[in-house]
């Protein structure tokens, strides 16, 4: 029986085979055993102590990468410190998040990376409301190196199950943000209700990109692996964003199970799936994909299942959920085998009080909504009225939720507590809903919480940064957001009051809001819609719903129009006064017609200007018309400027070259510290033997050596084409395709390189130089060979260039031939790769001896 944490990792600690994979990149991979993460955690609250942190005293992370910040989190657990993680400030509003709660707080510490702590104390110091704070801060500061610098063991304080584990603040509200007390017995009824829900068993792995300080990542990913004993594969969010694809790719190379992530995350990753690409994924392994955080679309389920369904994934893996931080994590859940179900009601049944009416899907009126299943064990939820009354089936009303799972309450902040909780001791969710046969729906949230790329928005917080743009003009907006049926999403739109009927001057302060708070709070916005009088209640208050409900009535199109209109004569200003570059004047005005912004110049940061990267893939998309795939996204981030990009296109831009597959076993990780390359000398007569077959090819040992080379791919990978890149020079590389399937004999393989190396139109020729534009993200299990040939006065070569995962050098010296084979060792196993380079001199040995008769030995080194 566990009674707290501390018992969870106590009863890892000596599990050698079981823990974290930390996921850096497509081939870069590394393994933190449960026993481990218990030494580490042990060393680094040592280090915690020695620097003053005392039991029950608060520390704050500012800590990005993910080994080092559950290394942290379990050091807290263990020494009775109170963990508070939140999100590394790197815009003016997550830094001020920061400070508003370092005010929450009664004796904090902070601890965090250099250059994050640096420029949130800089931005802290540079605002006269928030130097004191800051200053309190530089005196609290723990170094992070000091603490990683111990080498002692900590002591350890046992806790109580009603004792504060961490405190949870959401990824809402910067003005006033509230802290989520979360207890050992909160988390430990939730996460145990979870996994007995989900039947996960200790034989099994589970996959995330959340980050750990969201209640998903942290709490329903992480804890609940550990609870389970449960191997856990954990990417971090920038690398999901940069590499969506890869975290489908993850799923099948380590067998996954169970996998965490909301809507915004599955509409993201289809935006860079390939319909018409077999990746060659098995997906039949995934149990279940909890989808929550954020209203649920059914269409996209639908969408992601069905595209799914070709890698075997079961429809019935798609689990909705629904949850908050004030109860933990999880409310409901969708049971472990059964498919996910849809209610379709009529949109204009849906107010409080309400009896909801089922309709088909196909009425204008309809709106399928999310069957999130039953609620989890030691969690009771009901449906009220606007008193309190719990109401009867089918009627919409107010979420409440109790239970051992749900906090007793936000920190240090009563009167917030008192809020949300009502008179009989239920807490007030504010989301609405209604039940069917026992089951629950979620129809949206009561407050005006807007829902963009995965993020929780506040208006109020959105308000206040676009009036402090305002300055003395003291605009009046309302942040809402609004459905956008086609993107299975809301759009952010901005109303702002404005009584004058000069539109372009309205249209240039338009643009600087949306300019201003993309990159304030890195958000694109939609639009920006003048309006004559907000409505209100009568009390004062914004009526947030109503300007939503007008926005999607259409109400507002004239006014737009006329916007584009003004947005497409200053295009076509600007573009007469900038006279941008041939190339340029097309990427120019792909980019602006879809980011939306019309006055972008050619030297402008377009992923600055709202880029985000939905709206880059289909930036990607219409280059690829017009410059025949010649730009991907990495590209796009790489020149982020038509006039860099341009530039890229007209030096050819990128490119792809094919791959080989090989066995799963040459990609299991090897020791540390595995020679990086292996040697051979080619000697005597096998040198010579080399040669004279050499001259039977009518070629020259380079001849000989690649078709070996490539005859010993062919064997290992079974395929009965094989490609790889050549060089015999420093200035330029060619591509090589060999299909064994026309080739019979030997000296017909010799033949076919003879007449390619001696055509420079049979196969992709680039410069040496040009391997940076070289765009590749092995599927699975594949690798890109390179091959060089230097004669003894030639050697300046790279072994192994970027981007090739496997590289030999052939130095040819006359009275010897010298082999080096160097390998990636972040993707492929030393061993391996060493049997490799060994079969590969075996088989020139049989070779030699099948045609001349003789007898060698060679020696491998490395």
């Amino acid at each position: 029986m566990r009674n707290h944490l501390l018992d969870i990792i106590e009863a890892n600690h000596e599990l050698t085979d079981k823990g974290i994979t930390f996921i850096h990149d497509v081939d870069q991979e590394e393994f933190l055993s449960y026993r481990e993460l218990y030494q580490e955690a042990l060393r680094l609250l040592h280090g915690l102590q020695a620097q003053g942190m005392m039991p029950g005293q608060e520390l704050v992370f500012q800590v990005e990468e993910n080994r080092p910040f559950l290394e942290l989190f379990w050091a807290c657990i263990i020494g009775k410190i109170i963990p508070v993680p939140l999100t590394v400030g790197t815009t003016e509003e997550a830094r001020l998040k920061v400070y508003k709660v370092w005010e929450k707080l009664l004796n904090p510490r902070l601890i965090g990376t250099a250059k994050p702590i640096d420029e949130l104390l800089a931005y802290g110091a540079a605002e006269e409301a928030l130097a004191d704070r800051a200053q309190a801060m530089r005196s609290s500061l723990i170094n992070l190196d000091g603490v990683y610098a111990s080498e002692g063991t900590g002591v350890v304080h046992r806790p109580e199950p009603g004792d504060i584990a961490f405190v949870q603040f959401s990824s809402g509200s910067t003005g006033d943000p509230k802290g989520v007390i979360l207890t050992h017995e909160n988390l430990l009824s939730n996460t145990t209700a979870n996994n007995a829900d989900y039947d996960i068993q200790t034989d099994e792995a589970v996959l995330s990109w959340m980050p750990l300080t969201h209640d998903m990542g942290m709490i329903a990913f992480h804890l609940c692996a550990c609870l389970s004993q449960t191997n856990q594969y954990l990417m971090l969010p920038k690398l999901f964003i940069r590499k969506p694809i890869l975290w489908m790719s993850k799923a099948h190379e380590h067998r996954i199970n169970g996998m965490y992530c909301p809507n915004f995350g599955y509409r993201y990753f289809l935006s860079f799936y390939q319909e018409d690409r077999n990746y060659g994924w098995d997906l039949s392994r995934i149990r279940y994909i909890a989808n929550g955080a954020e209203p649920i679309s059914i269409d996209l389920c639908n969408r992601f299942v069905e595209l799914m369904g070709r890698y075997q994934l079961r429809k019935s893996a798609m689990k909705p959920v629904y949850g908050l931080a004030e109860a933990t994590v999880g409310v409901c859940k969708t049971r472990c085998h059964e498919e996910y179900r849809l209610v379709t009601l009529d949109r204009r049944h849906l107010q409080i009080g309400s009896q909801v009416r089922e309709m088909d899907a196909s009425d204008p009126n309809s709106i399928s909504l999310a069957d999130v299943g039953y609620p989890l064990d030691d969690c009771s939820v009901r449906i009220a009225d606007e008193y309190g009354n719990e109401v009867q089936d089918r009627i919409v009303g107010y979420i409440h939720v109790k239970g051992k799972n749900v906090t007793e309450g936000y920190y240090n902040d009563p009167e917030a507590t008192r809020l949300v909780k009502t008179a009989d001791g239920w807490l007030d969710t504010g989301d609405l809903g209604f039940t069917k046969e026992g089951r629950f729906v979620i129809v949206g949230r009561a407050k005006d919480i807007i829902f963009v790329n995965g993020r929780n928005l506040y208006p109020h917080d959105i308000e206040r940064v676009v009036e402090k743009l305002g300055g003395e003009q003291q605009w009046s907006t309302a942040a809402c957001g609004v459905r956008n049926n086609d993107k299975q999403s809301e759009d952010l739109i901005i109303f702002l009051t404005y009584k004058k009927k000069d539109l372009g001057a309205f249209y240039d302060i338009a643009e600087r809001i949306k300019k201003h708070v993309q990159q304030v709070m890195e958000v694109p916005v939609e639009a920006v819609i003048p309006i004559a009088q907000l409505p209100k209640t009568t009390s004062g208050k914004i009526q947030h719903y109503k300007l939503a409900q007008m926005a999607e009535a259409g109400d507002f199109q004239a006014i737009l129009q006329q916007l584009r209109s003004i947005a497409r004569d200053r295009q076509q200003a600007l573009q007469e006064k900038k006279q941008p570059l041939p190339t340029a004047d097309r990427m120019l005005s792909i980019v602006r017609s879809i980011l939306g912004k019309d006055d972008i110049g050619i030297h402008d940061n377009f992923i600055d200007q709202g880029g985000n990267s939905l709206l880059l893939v289909k930036v990607s998309e219409e280059l690829d018309q017009w410059f025949g795939g010649k730009v991907s996204i990495p590209d796009l981030f790489a020149y982020p400027t038509v006039a860099k990009l341009a530039a890229f296109v007209e030096q050819g831009g990128s490119f792809t070259v094919p791959t080989v597959g090989l066995p799963e076993v040459y990609f299991s990780r090897g020791k540390a510290g595995a020679a990086p390359e292996f040697e051979a000398s080619l000697q005597g007569a096998l040198n010579e033997g080399i040669r004279r077959l050499s001259q039977l090819a009518e070629g020259d040992a380079f001849i000989v050596l690649l078709a070996v080379f490539a005859l010993l791919l062919q064997e290992v990978s079974g395929e009965s084409q094989v490609s790889l890149q050549a060089s015999t020079d420093d200035v330029h590389i060619r591509s090589l395709t060999i299909d064994f399937g026309s080739i019979a004999l030997f000296q017909e393989l010799c033949e076919g390189i003879q007449a390619w190396r001696r055509d420079p139109a049979l196969g992709l020729t680039y410069a040496c130089s040009a391997t940076k534009r070289l765009r590749t993200e092995p599927a699975g299990h594949r690798v890109i060979p390179y091959v060089s040939y230097r004669r003894a006065f030639e050697r300046t070569s790279q072994v192994r260039p970027e981007p090739f995962d496997i590289g030999l050098e052939i130095y040819d010296m006359d009275e010897s031939l010298h082999l080096t084979l160097a390998y990636d060792r972040m993707r492929l196993h030393g061993g391996h790769m060493k049997d490799l380079f060994i079969r590969y001199v075996g088989l020139l040995e049989q070779l030699i001896d099948y045609s001349m008769g003789s007898k060698n030995t060679t020696a491998i080194e490395g």
